[in-house]
């Protein structure tokens, strides 16, 4: 449903957001069971809670109507859900960019010295061309030996903090600025977006140019719901 799994066949977790009826006590309606199958999602903390205001300050220290909330000094600082009210999308945005940004550094350091490489897009598409003549298999091998994935990878396996997706190689290449709006408007939109009447908007597949205009819909869409709408960010096993 809205996991993938890559060649080697491991699976690639996920985030759901869920636009939940303003008069709905669940996270987890029936609608979107029936969506994502047996798997059983789990609320993931990423959105920012407001503390705007007076009132935004008292509304801090209580958790009412908010999902998976995190606290910092004993007042909210995120939760996985809750109405658009008490939700600052701008300041997840702006979080998730400024982790986007130590990322791409790390990212420029990790690949020095190597050219650039070409997405698993590039040649997931030549092997459907002819799979009788370039394996599945063939194609995954072929993206990972490209010299500055490889430099992702053993960066990866060098246990530091901060990990690459060598999926996201386009998205590197496109330079800090692009690639920390990227992450930003992932941060609030997810990989897949269930709108209140059960919509599914989502990437017609892998590729950046796919993510970029799901991004832009999903975007769309949320900026005019009304501040009583709920949402929840979830996230597959």
């Amino acid at each position: 449903m809205f996991q993938e799994t890559t060649p080697d066949g491991s699976t690639i977790t996920r985030t759901l957001v869920v636009c939940l009826p303003a008069d709905s006590d669940s996270w987890l309606p029936a609608a979107v069971e029936g969506l994502i199958g047996h798997t059983t999602p789990t609320p993931v903390t990423r959105f920012a809670v407001t503390r705007k205001g007076m009132l935004g300050w008292i509304r801090s220290w209580s958790d009412r109507g908010l999902t998976g909330v995190r606290k910092q000094h004993g007042r909210i600082a995120a939760a996985a859900g809750g109405s658009l009210g008490r939700l600052d999308l701008t300041l997840t945005k702006h979080h998730a960019w400024y982790d986007a940004m130590l990322r791409h550094q790390t990212w420029q350091e990790a690949v020095e010295g190597t050219g650039p490489a070409r997405e698993w897009t590039t040649y997931l598409a030549r092997h459907l061309a002819k799979p009788e003549k370039y394996s599945r298999n063939q194609a995954w091998l072929d993206f990972r030996n490209q010299p500055r994935i490889t430099a992702m990878l053993v960066h990866n396996a060098c246990g530091g903090s901060v990990d690459l997706d060598p999926m996201e190689v386009g998205l590197f290449q496109a330079g800090a600025v692009a690639y920390g709006r990227f992450c930003a408007m992932r941060e609030v939109c997810g990989d897949a977006l269930v709108t209140e009447s059960g919509s599914i908007l989502r990437p017609a597949d892998t590729s950046t140019e796919a993510r970029l205009q799901y991004l832009k819909t999903a975007w769309q869409t949320l900026s005019t719901l009304p501040t009583r709408q709920r949402l929840v960010a979830l996230r597959l096993p």
